[in-house]
């Protein structure tokens, strides 16, 4: 049964602070002024065809098919479009399940105006020759195993291609091959009309600033630091995992430091022609080829590095390419063909890490793309080139993106979003000048920006969910977002680069073709943008007070069906709150390295985020995509946003019900809602963190200061409880590899167990609780409340009313 429990929080701390010389603004919360239905979006049951964000739209209904095709292990190939999908990008690139009985699949495809398609195929995708028109079409298939009859057909998968699908066809693969094969040097940067033009902005135009700085830069910070010698020691040859994890990060820091020399000298040269640029260039690229491409640089040791090796080897050979002997030419390409051949069997070729079998390898998805780019760049020079392309570069673009879907999201972390992001951007323009096909012109990319713009907005102080949340990375998001300014110029991502401020000059943006020349078959009209986005292929939820203003209240929640898969967290059902670009409640724990005893005992944790656990800390499972949450509800409001989220699944181990409600009260109220139920007693735990001191104001009530900014929790609804707050790990990050200040971690426990538990908090943002009036339980379930004045409810499925 609920009862109210207080409501002096507010009063009590400000008069705190007071006492301490605090002074905060206490701005009314602003209500919603209109109803939102139970579970509805205000644009509908389907996306709006002519919303270019295409993130607004209701959560859906549709159940998932389990015939044969849908794969037993959760990180195989998922089938896709997925039954009831809404594709972006027409045609859609076709995947399901890899099986190694099957030699060949029989497509078919059933399109909305009654004809169809069919083809036989020996790999699990397909890539289709023709746009497909608007409308709700299905397909299906079934396989020839060897020596045996067919298989049975799968179900009907259907989808909607909607009427502002982009057309994107991907030609033949021989023939892009041939393509770079006959491209003029550099390959990787524009040529003909748009090559000179970007010349000219660069040396006398509006470049010009943007290299001065950077030919400084490299005048500066690169030509006088001496080469590196080549690491000693290889991560494989050492046993302890902590002293492995900071050898490899030393051998990074020294790979990353002279191959991003030998590029930026080289970069400088293609303009310039001043011989010291060359001869910086060509003698570090002599240094790096002569490491031993099976030692402390390779695949073994660490394969990350030995990619940007091979990577760094052929941008500047690229560059380069008529300045060197043949013999000393040979020798690097022999360095890049060891070096790419050992990623190559390993990651595309090797049954157990293929990603056509296996797709959900941030690592493998990486190399990939840098093993298509360098293809294309050595192409007619290096025999095993044209495998390396013909083999890689379809299942790079069948299998993307494996963390998402054709709204730009990524739910491998937005620590790891980023640094992706920014990888696939530059083997895009390889790939694109190579080969003409613009792959920024891919769903995934088209729409990524979109996912930063309302996860990464500027001033964002950290990376909300998955490793490395807790990293402060403004510069690498102020780069992407003007990445994205100069590659898809459409107004909001040019709002975007501005809201973010210049970049630091580097080749990324400078050697990017001009805005004239990077063609929008779209166009790109200037839309109104909300101010809220759910992104359904990941379960992730951004609502903020006012995505342009810098001093914006941001609220984020997870549940995600990708679970705590590789750099996931057990966080189903967790929030985030931000305020004027400060951290209020976080996802707490370090990302010292992956494997670290704090590592695998606190941050991948439930107990160490914003959710619920049970009988001292217990919660969801990591490393694991069947821990997955739901979103079973999203609705977005002038005043008033709410999510749902379903977590029961992620929990198991007897847990029915695991069901929470965000209703966020622009601009600076949050109410959670959460409903319990599991097949025994259980003292539940409501969990809340923060980077500062937590202020304990009793069983029911507490807050979070950070600077001028500060967060009040009051229970107003929920069983007999106890909070408890402390600063301490379970294992300490290692702090020989960074500075780990300490961290604050509340805890709202209920003093009996029970089977079933009803928790409702109100957050104010600035400590500015409105007013609120009596609550009263449903029967069935939820509650009703009034704020200010006005009659909030909360119905039994979690969907909000007023």
């Amino acid at each position: 049964m609920f009862k109210r429990k207080g409501g002096l929080v507010a009063r009590r701390f400000l008069a705190l602070l007071m006492a301490l010389g605090s002074a905060l603004a206490m701005p009314a919360p602003a209500l919603a002024d209109k109803a939102l239905a139970d579970g509805a979006s205000p644009n509908g049951a389907l996306p709006d065809a002519a919303d270019p964000y295409l993130l607004l739209r209701g959560v859906s209904t549709v159940q998932p098919i389990r015939d044969w095709l849908a794969p037993v292990k959760p990180t195989a190939v998922q089938p896709y479009p997925a039954n009831g999908a809404v594709v972006k990008q027409t045609p859609p690139v076709f995947r399901w399940p890899y099986q190694d009985k099957i030699l060949n699949w029989e497509f078919q495809l059933r399109l909305d105006a009654g004809r169809g398609l069919r083809h036989t195929v020996t790999n699990n995708w397909l890539f289709l020759d023709r746009t497909l028109p608007p409308g709700r079409h299905a397909w299906r298939l079934r396989g020839w195993p060897m020596g045996a009859n067919a298989t049975v057909w799968s179900e009907w998968r259907q989808f909607t291609v909607p009427r502002n699908a982009h057309a994107f066809v991907i030609p033949d693969f021989t023939d892009l091959f041939e393509t770079a094969q006959n491209r003029d040097r550099p390959r990787h940067l524009p040529q003909g009309g748009a090559g000179k033009r970007l010349f000219a902005a660069i040396r006398s135009g509006e470049r010009r600033r943007a290299f001065e700085l950077f030919r400084h830069n490299v005048d500066r910070e690169f030509l006088k630091r001496p080469m590196s010698a080549e690491p000693v020691q290889a991560t494989f040859q050492v046993a302890n995992n902590y002293e492995k994890q900071r050898l490899g990060l030393n051998i990074a820091k020294t790979v990353y430091r002279d191959a991003g020399a030998a590029r930026a000298a080289a970069y400088v040269w293609i303009v310039t022609e001043e011989k010291r640029y060359l001869d910086a260039a060509m003698d570090r690229v002599r240094n790096l080829a002569a490491w031993d491409p099976k030692g402390s640089t390779g695949r073994r040791s660490q394969g990350s590095i030995s990619r940007e090796i091979a990577l760094t080897l052929a941008i500047v050979l690229d560059l380069t390419y008529e300045q060197w002997s043949d013999g000393e030419r040979a020798l690097i390409e022999t360095a890049i063909t060891i070096r790419v051949r050992n990623l190559f069997n390993h990651y595309i070729l090797a049954d157990r890490l293929s990603l056509a079998e296996m797709p959900y390898n941030s690592h493998g998805f990486r190399h990939a793309g840098a093993i298509a780019a360098i293809a294309s760049l050595l192409a007619g020079s290096i025999p095993d080139a044209r495998h390396w392309f013909l083999t890689t570069f379809p299942v790079y673009l069948a299998m993307n993106n494996p963390w998402g879907g054709d709204d730009g999201g990524f739910a491998n972390g937005l620590n790891y979003a980023g640094w992706n992001l920014m990888a696939q951007l530059r083997q895009g323009d390889i790939l694109e000048h190579a080969t003409g096909l613009a792959l920024r012109h891919t769903a995934r990319l088209r729409e990524a920006g979109q996912y930063l713009r309302f996860f990464a907005p500027p001033g964002t102080p950290d990376n909300l969910f998955g490793d490395g949340h807790e990293r402060d990375v403004k510069r690498l998001w102020r780069q992407l977002a003007n990445a994205y300014a100069r590659r898809l110029p459409r107004p909001y991502y040019r709002r975007y680069a501005s809201d973010w401020g210049a970049a630091t000059a580097t080749p990324d943006n400078i050697f990017a073709a001009l805005p004239r020349d990077a063609i929008m078959p779209d166009g790109g009209e200037a839309v109104p943008s909300p101010h809220a986005a759910h992104f359904p292929s990941i379960g992730w939820t951004a609502m903020h007070s006012d995505l342009t203003d810098p001093n914006r209240t941001s609220v984020y929640f997870l549940a995600s069906p990708y679970g705590s898969l590789n750099h996931s967290h057990a966080a189903q059902n967790s929030f985030v709150i931000h305020s004027r670009g400060r951290r209020l409640a976080i996802s707490s724990g370090y990302y010292d390295f992956f494997g670290s005893d704090h590592h695998k005992q606190w941050t991948q944790q439930s107990k160490s985020k914003n959710t619920i656990t049970y009988d001292g800390g217990r919660g969801q499972p990591s490393h694991t995509k069947s821990a997955a949450g739901d979103t079973v509800g999203f609705a977005h409001g002038a005043n008033l946003d709410f999510v749902v989220g379903d977590a029961a699944r992620a929990y198991g181990n007897g847990v029915m019900t695991a069901r929470r409600t965000l209703a966020f009260l622009r601009p600076n109220t949050i109410l959670v809602y959460d409903q319990l139920r599991a097949d025994q007693a259980r003292r539940w735990e409501w969990n809340i963190h923060a980077v500062d001191e937590i202020l304990d104001f009793g069983p029911n009530a507490m807050a979070i200061k950070n600077g001028p900014v500060s967060l009040c929790v009051e229970m107003l609804a929920a069983p007999a409880m106890e909070f408890s707050v402390n600063n301490q790990f379970p294992a300490p990050p290692d702090g020989q590899t960074d500075r780990y200040p300490a961290q604050w971690h509340g805890v709202f426990t209920t003093r009996e167990k029970k089977t079933k538990a009803e928790f409702l908090a109100l957050l104010s943002v600035d400590c500015a609780t409105p007013p609120i009036g009596k609550v009263s339980a449903s029967k069935d379930g939820g509650f009703s409340l009034a704020i200010e004045g006005k009659t909030y409810s909360i119905n039994a499925t979690g969907a909000v009313r007023h």
